[in-house]
């Protein structure tokens, strides 16, 4: 089992029952997101800085760590990146520097979806992976493919959350699944999906494909139409798991899209806690950080228990 997610020390801890509460203490993990009043991310946050409540009763956060959890990069390897992708390496390196403390992977999406670098802690074998990224001539992108195959590798770790952070060039994709099937698959292998997709370009007129009629339509009315389809659904995938969508130039922009991507990252924390010794429903937790304007978003993971 890859060691993908870390709490932190004594959190660690197997699974107890309530038989053994006499002479267990039962430890409750979240995952908590943190930002300011305009969504930037808080850093540097301490156990002090958390007030935990259920049911209205104030509990000891006994840690507080960086969340480490396993990363996928999903790469656009279609036709349509072939003008890109060697512009692109440089920034997906040093993003993937940055997370070197989580397992990653690599997959590409041009034709057929490939795991180009299964999961590892190796960050040598990332870059090397990036480095070979080429697009593959006369393909099409298949992003819901790609994303039904990331699902179902996620299924088989034991981990509480993965982020996918996809790289996206074509203005639709190719696959014939099911969007709301996809998107049902992502929420419960607990994959956020966040894309980074290239802003469309004006590139002039084309005659309409109707042989009758006589008018044209402009390139980017039809790359407008295109893009807005392939925009609600990048938007949705994103929305819908709980992850991120930009839309940037990606040869000036993709390294200040994954640098927010990484802030996001480091503003999230595990927090362990003494929980009641009886069953304790998710909504009855409350997560604060003493601090003015500060937003928490929670992630229930799996109860654990000390001596």
């Amino acid at each position: 089992m890859l060691r993908a997610f870390a709490v932190g020390g004594a959190l660690t801890i197997a699974a107890g029952g309530l038989a053994a509460a006499q002479t267990e203490i039962i430890v409750r993990s979240v995952m908590a997101s943190v930002s300011d009043a305009d969504g930037r991310p808080i850093l540097g946050l301490h156990p002090d800085d958390f007030l935990v409540e259920v049911n209205g009763a104030a509990l000891v956060a006994l840690e507080a760590a960086p969340a480490r959890y396993p990363l996928v990069l999903i790469i656009d390897t279609s036709t349509a990146a072939r003008e890109l992708l060697t512009r692109l390496r440089a920034p997906l390196r040093r993003f993937a520097e940055r997370s070197v403390l989580s397992p990653m992977s690599l997959v590409t999406f041009g034709d057929t979806p490939v795991f180009a670098v299964k999961f590892t802690e190796d960050a040598r074998r990332i870059s090397r992976g990036i480095e070979g990224l080429f697009a593959r001539p006369d393909t099409a992108g298949y992003l819901l493919d790609g994303l039904h195959r990331v699902a179902q590798e996620v299924t088989r770790l034991e981990v509480p959350v993965v982020d996918a952070v996809v790289i996206t060039v074509a203005p639709f994709d190719a696959s014939r699944r099911d969007p709301d099937k996809v998107i049902s698959e992502l929420v419960k292998s607990r994959v956020r999906v966040h894309i980074v997709a290239e802003r469309p370009h004006v590139l002039g007129t084309v005659p309409t494909p109707a042989p009758r009629s006589p008018r044209s339509v402009s390139a980017a009315d039809m790359l407008l139409y295109a893009s807005r389809e392939q925009g609600a659904l990048l938007n949705d995938l994103s929305a819908a798991s709980g992850g991120s969508f930009q839309q940037v130039d990606l040869v000036s922009g993709l390294a200040g899209a994954l640098q927010r991507i990484h802030e996001r990252h480091l503003g999230e924390y595990v927090v362990g806690f003494e929980a009641p010794r009886v069953p304790m429903k998710d909504e009855a937790l409350r997560l604060r950080v003493n601090l003015p304007g500060a937003r928490v978003t929670l992630t229930p993971l799996s109860s654990s228990a000390r001596r």
